[in-house]
Order: structure tokens, then C-alpha cells, then sequence
């Protein structure tokens, strides 16, 4: 079901391309590609570190808030890390989420809502409960 709901997500993005003033879909994955994971190793991973209890598992976690490794954002579900399995899912849903923000700002294409939350500010129910202390 959700990759459906993401194939879905990713054909609206494609059938709402814009000829001027929006990003093409390859600056906006670029963008967000860059972004998402800086987001990460800033915000997101170091939340989610926080909600481990032991807090020597909690330094370890947050050495690990890289690019390169907690931060890394996975094309798909088979691709995760295991016991990163929550963040991975959570940087995975604001890269669609930022894509799509960034590709229909006004939200007049994509099937978005302006009451749908900002990429950086939306939480998955999975990674909701993860940090959940």
C-alpha cells in the first residue's frame, strides 16, 4: 500500500511539471537531496538519538548522525539500515514531501494541501513513537 501511495505521490510530482518558474523534477530531487540530509544530521537524526535510553547507545547513535551513515536517505524500504528502520522511513517521507513542496509551493498541482505539514516539519507515526521518551 504505501509504495502504491508513493508511486502515486512521485506520478502527480511528474504530471505537474511546470515550463518557468518551478523547479524541473531533476533540480528539485537535487535540491531536496542535498537538504533532506542536512536536515537530518541537524534536527532529525540527533531527535531520534535522543530517544534511545541508554545513554551510551545515545552517543554512539549521534556519532553516526552523517551524511554518510544514520542520514543517508534510502531509495526504498529493502534498502534500510537495520535498526535505523524509523529514521530511514522518516527521511524518506520529507524527501517526497520536499520535492513535491518544492516542485508546487502553492500546492495548486500535486494534490497537496496548504494544510499538509512542511517537509521539515512533518514526523511519521513510526518515528513519532521512536522518540517518544
Amino acid at each position: 500500500m504505501k509504495v502504491v501511495l508513493i508511486l502515486g505521490l512521485f506520478a502527480l510530482i511528474s504530471c505537474a511539471q511546470s515550463a518557468t518558474s518551478e523547479p524541473s523534477i531533476d533540480e528539485a530531487v537535487k535540491l531536496c537531496e542535498r537538504e533532506v540530509p542536512r536536515f537530518c544530521v541537524l534536527t532529525t537524526c540527533p531527535l531520534y538519538c535522543n530517544g534511545i535510553r541508554s545513554t551510551n547507545q545515545k552517543n554512539i547513535c549521534k556519532a553516526a548522525c552523517t551524511n554518510t551513515k544514520r542520514c543517508s536517505v534510502k531509495a526504498n524500504v529493502a534498502s534500510n539500515t537495520p535498526g535505523n528502520e524509523a529514521l530511514d522511513a522518516q527521511n524518506r517521507e520529507q524527501l517526497i514531501r520536499c520535492i513535491a513542496q518544492t516542485r508546487d509551493p502553492n500546492f495548486t498541482k500535486t494534490g497537496m494541501t496548504a494544510e499538509d505539514i512542511p517537509w521539515k516539519q512533518f514526523q511519521t507515526p513510526t518515528f513519532k513513537k521512536a522518540i517518544r521518551p
